[in-house]
């Protein structure tokens, strides 16, 4: 990583295909349909990825195998925290699949968090989400190169609730 920002800083990063962690950046990350969250029940959550420089970004599609991989969901309540993470998909078949963002546009993301699995459940209560992106993987060649780094959201605000009242 230390490379890539020292090749970012001479203006190098882009000739052999690198992307730092500051092309993308998650936005207006939000909760659809105004409802706890509940471990195991649907809560839809969509943000954006946008591009914030003036060359393409390609990364792993969401919603496939390699893409799912590069998501988490950190939730923290009453001095807890706890990791989301997608279910995995298992591979039918083909070649990992990327997404190109252009300059200064987005793609727009759904995720329904509730499916998410979570090593440990939270108290009821007030607590903050915040979503993560990170992809320790380049693949150079047909399938890339890939964006590689890590970004986090601004937490925003939810409740937790375990029964579902």
């Amino acid at each position: 990583m230390a490379i890539i920002g020292l090749l970012a800083s001479l203006g190098l990063a882009a000739l052999i295909g690198c992307q730092s962690p500051s092309d993308l950046r998650i936005e207006n990350v939000r909760s659809l349909g105004g409802r706890p969250f509940i471990f195991g029940k649907a809560f839809l959550v969509s943000f954006r990825l946008t591009n914030t420089v003036d060359q393409p970004v390609d990364l792993w599609a969401p919603g496939s195998v390699e893409g799912d991989l590069m998501f988490r969901a950190i939730l923290q309540g009453e001095g807890k925290t706890t990791t989301l993470v997608p279910q995995p998909i298992p591979r039918a078949a083909g070649v990992p699949s990327l997404v190109r963002i252009e300059p200064g546009k987005s793609l727009a993301v759904q995720y329904d968090l509730g499916a998410w699995k979570s090593a440990v459940p939270l108290s009821d209560g007030e607590a903050t989400l915040m979503l993560v992106l990170e992809n320790r993987d380049r693949m150079i060649g047909r399938f890339g190169p890939t964006w590689v780094g890590k970004i986090e959201s601004k937490p925003i605000a939810l409740r937790v609730d375990s029964k579902g009242s």
